[in-house]
């Protein structure tokens, strides 16, 4: 929250739903700032007693080094003290906005009753909490007061304001509406536990996920291969009754670091992941180049296990690239990035895989999709045509929602739709993974007022992708029947949009996803060989 009325920077929000190796991170410069600006307003108020100042000054001085248990105590003091000490009461609805606590809205009204003309900005920060609290119709009370007194705001804070503004009257617009929307329920099985699970990825059968696992206290599992501590990757399979089997260490991949946020190609033998630096020990065995990075794992079926990633190169940089999403080929990769590090808000930015099977360096994603607040844990669907993401830029319920956006024929993506009430709240929802098939979603909450466990939904129908199902494969001479090595791609015949491309080994041959519906020509070209082409007519008769 910007108490400072100046510099919009002073606020960083936090990302309780998720652990720290994918948020922005190093946020005590910025509280610094704010508390060194707090300091310096001149409000019109009852002069506090020497006591109370004397405590006020402690008060700042322990929240520029985040010593928030001191700075409570101090401003408790000096509240005794000075009842009426506003200084004192921003100061502590900063603290309680810090601490997530859920008085905050009562604090600040609080402080700006005593004093809310020194400080318009305030009135917009109270209308924000009550959005994100989903007190639509609180917030929209307060900005007609904020209106009502006619006090001055900078360019900042009006643009603050209009962002919030939109946001509650989406919200209360479309509560009043009627909506069907099944609830969403856990995971069947034993994927979920005792521990936290959370940022999931999923190959193209939807029955394999991959996900990231924290916060283990089991003795047994503790000592399984492949748990290293930390953040690390799991597997879960889905049997033919529709349950998850229990979680699985990956080997080869986890380290003592964390790992998190993976993406699965297709076929399920590639895999990019984030990892982060820490002040102590760096990226540990890996190489890195910012304060987190991605990178590239192959799964090595001689070995059983995975290898331990390698750095993609030009998608990464000095900033912050986390919350990859790899299309099902393995060509195409969609993920968060911040340029300057854990400070600015995140774009969506793409890359794609090169001849010598690097990647380009990063572009933003063309169209509608990104704001200039916060885009981020993107997922590209099989189907290439719809892309899932989480903002806090676009219309929403408050904090983050989930949108989907289509792709256009020139390439770029659309209008970003809110998927509504059935996915969305007013908390921060992210971390969505949508099935191959059927319209049914995935994401990782606390809902249940426990740990981060995975739960199920269905789409709205008009945020379900296309249906998608592997086609496998693998290339053979027509003569001899000799397996070879080739270069596969399949091709929409009504559009003529290239839906999936990649490399078709002697040994585990293809994986490409095609949509159960349309007309599609799958071809086929191996050195030394002609071009081989059959097609595909699925369209309904």
């Amino acid at each position: 929250m910007d108490f400072c009325g100046v510099d919009m920077g002073c606020f960083c929000p936090k990302h309780p739903n998720f652990h720290v190796m994918m948020t922005r991170r190093w946020i005590g410069l910025l509280m610094t700032g704010c508390a060194l600006l707090l300091a310096s307003q001149a409000w019109a108020q009852a002069a506090p007693s020497r006591g109370a100042r004397k405590a006020y000054d402690e008060a700042l001085e322990a929240y520029r080094f985040q010593a928030f248990a001191l700075a409570e105590s101090a401003l408790d003091r000096a509240l005794r003290k000075s009842p009426e000490y506003v200084d004192a009461w921003f100061l502590k609805a900063q603290l309680h906005r810090d601490l997530d606590r859920d008085d905050v809205a009562e604090v600040l009204q609080h402080a700006l009753n005593l004093d809310g003309e020194k400080f318009p900005f305030g009135w917009v920060e109270l209308a924000q909490i009550h959005w994100e609290n989903g007190h639509y119709d609180q917030g929209l009370v307060i900005l007609r007061t904020l209106d009502g007194m006619a006090l001055p705001l900078t360019v900042q804070a009006q643009d603050k304001r209009q962002w919030v503004e939109a946001g509650l009257r989406f919200s209360a617009a479309v509560r009043t509406q009627d909506h069907e929307h099944a609830g969403a329920i856990l995971l069947q099985g034993r994927l979920n536990t005792d521990a936290e699970e959370y940022y999931g990825a999923l190959d193209l059968t939807g029955r394999r996920m991959v996900f990231t696992r924290h916060g283990i206290t089991d003795a047994e599992e503790l000592r399984l291969p492949g748990v290293a501590g930390g953040e690390d990757f799991f597997e879960s399979f889905k049997n033919e009754n529709g349950a998850w089997t229990s979680p699985v260490p990956l080997r080869g991949i986890n380290t003592r670091m964390n790992e998190g946020a993976p993406a699965l190609s297709g076929d399920g033998r590639v895999m990019v992941f984030a990892a982060c630096e820490t002040p102590r020990n760096g990226y540990g065995p890996r190489q890195g180049k910012g304060s987190c990075d991605l990178f590239e794992s192959i799964w090595d079926e001689r070995t059983n296990q995975w290898s331990l990633g390698k750095n993609l190169g030009a998608p990464n940089s000095a900033g912050w690239e986390s919350q990859p999403s790899l299309s099902a080929d393995g060509n195409t990769l969609v993920f968060a990035k911040s340029a300057k590090g854990n400070i600015t808000p995140s774009d969506l930015v793409i890359s794609h895989r090169l001849e010598d099977g690097g990647w380009s360096s990063p572009k933003p994603l063309p169209g509608q999709v990104n704001t200039t607040r916060v885009e981020e844990s993107p997922f590209l669907h099989p189907d290439g045509m719809t892309l899932y993401f989480s903002s806090d830029g676009h219309p929403g319920f408050g904090r983050l929602d989930v949108f989907v956006s289509r792709r256009q024929d020139d390439g770029s993506w659309g209008e970003p739709v809110n998927l509504g009430p059935g996915i969305n709240s007013h908390n921060k929802d992210n971390s969505l993974m949508v099935l191959p098939q059927g319209g049914q979603a995935m994401f990782a909450s606390t809902k249940d007022g426990g740990d981060l466990d995975f739960w199920e939904v269905s789409l709205p129908l008009f945020g379900t992708p296309l249906d998608v199902v592997p086609l496998r494969g693998i290339v053979v001479d027509a003569l001899s029947g000799e397996r070879l090595e080739a270069k596969v791609e399949l091709v929409d015949l009504e559009t003529g949009q290239n839906l999936g491309g990649l490399t078709s080994t002697i040994d585990d041959g293809f994986t490409l996803p095609m949509p159960e519906r349309g007309a599609y020509s799958f071809g086929a070209i191996a050195q030394g060989h002609l071009f081989g082409m059959t097609t595909f007519d699925m369209r309904d008769e």
